[in-house]
């Protein structure tokens, strides 16, 4: 028999260090978890209760615990650890194994149209454009206990080191904030159908909603859900917005509205939702995954432009695949896939494809700046100067 309940339960560990008396500069506390629907009960006087904790890299400390009842108190008769390595566990999925992090990672994708992959090898490809993301310190912890790490976003153009045929999330049959299996939207909840947002106000992204002063960097948190910080405190005054909660499930739905700072420093706001919604097949360098999809929606009330994003996520990696939607119609646009990656020490994909940590952009993968999202004025041709009145000399 099993245990009854669907909610999670949880306890806490607290480790005093090497010394209880020196005060708590070395003290530690670990809350692990347990779902009342796992517990195995061997009889009416015994049972087993799994309970586990998870790392920030993706990394799960499975704690199970024995335990038997004695004149009606229950009692731990004995205890069994086990590590259990990123993405290789069953059960629910954590915030940590959905969006992994750890110092050294290194994640590079690849921009592809809506349909999937550019046909083509090494050589003689046109120049594609690619968003690396790497991690190169520890995190910081906040005022609330939070690891916070930095993530350096750099966007480049060079040609395609291996081939992307077939490559990409199968998008045919996505709408945004819709499944198969039902005709519910996120956009209807939100605000009113959008219109064309002024050129030089368009961020077009969800990361460049994050960083929207481009500084090219991010920062996620992962232990208590997945928290988005933004690229400084210019975003929503330092606090995070809340993509997920602890355990990622089916249908679960958070909405926050945030404010942040543009390129021109002037603060606006942003009405944000995220969902998850079932799986979507994706294929990747290594294989064809299974990922957990997250819809996530920004509306800015003030040009009217709504970014539609689909988070592919496989446990153990990461962020495998990014799917934008065009803003009226709710279909794919565009995919940003993963080609390669070196996650917690594990390697994912071609290493031709990742480049080498510190090593400069050039030549061969020509670095560029991008052309800044918040600066597509360029775009507008400029109204020629008016003519300064010429006045005789005497």
């Amino acid at each position: 028999a099993t245990g009854g309940g669907t909610a999670l339960a949880s306890f806490t560990v607290y480790d005093f260090g090497s010394d209880i008396r020196n005060g708590t500069s070395d003290d530690q506390a670990y809350t692990f978890f347990v779902q009342p629907s796992e517990i195995v009960f061997l009889s009416a006087d015994a049972a087993v209760v799994p309970s586990w904790i998870d790392f920030s890299n993706g990394t799960r400390y499975q704690l199970t615990i024995n335990v038997v009842r004695i004149e009606g108190q229950w009692f731990v008769d004995d205890l069994e650890f086990e590590v259990i390595g990123s993405g290789y566990y069953t059960g629910p999925v954590p915030s940590t194994a959905l969006f992994p992090m750890s110092k050294d990672d290194r994640l590079n994708a690849v921009r592809l149209p809506a349909a999937g992959g550019v046909t083509g090898a090494t050589t003689a490809t046109p120049t594609t454009d690619f968003v690396l993301t790497s991690i190169g310190g520890t995190p910081e912890t906040n005022t609330d206990g939070q690891e916070v790490f930095t993530l350096d976003r750099q966007e480049y153009s060079g040609p395609l080191p291996v081939s992307t045929a077939n490559l990409g999330a199968a998008t045919s049959s996505l709408v945004f904030g819709s499944s198969p299996l039902t005709s519910s939207r996120i956009q209807a909840s939100l605000i009113a159908r959008p219109r064309a947002a002024p050129a030089g106000l368009v961020l077009g992204e969800i990361a460049r909603l994050l960083d929207a002063g481009g500084l090219g960097r991010l920062r996620f948190s992962n232990t208590y859900g997945l928290l988005a910080f933004g690229a400084g405190t210019g975003f929503n005054d330092g606090k995070p917005w809340r993509l997920t909660n602890q355990v990622a499930r089916d249908g679960d739905t958070l909405a926050q509205t945030v404010t942040f700072l543009d390129a021109d420093g002037a603060r606006r706001r942003a009405d944000l939702r995220s969902q998850f919604i079932g799986r979507v097949p994706v294929t990747l360098p290594w294989g064809t995954k299974d990922g957990i999809r997250l819809d996530l929606q920004a509306s800015l009330p003030d040009t009217g432009e709504v970014i539609q994003e689909s988070w592919i996520l496989v446990p153990g990696v990461g962020l495998v695949n990014v799917v934008s939607y065009d803003e009226t119609t709710g279909k794919p646009t565009g995919q940003l896939c993963l080609l390669a990656a070196q996650v917690a020490n594990q390697s994912f994909g071609n290493p031709a494809a990742l480049p080498a940590a510190g090593v400069v952009l050039t030549v061969a993968v020509t670095a560029r700046r991008p052309t800044p999202w918040w600066d597509r004025r360029s775009a507008i041709p400029s109204p020629p100067p008016a003519a300064r009145p010429r006045t005789r000399g005497r």
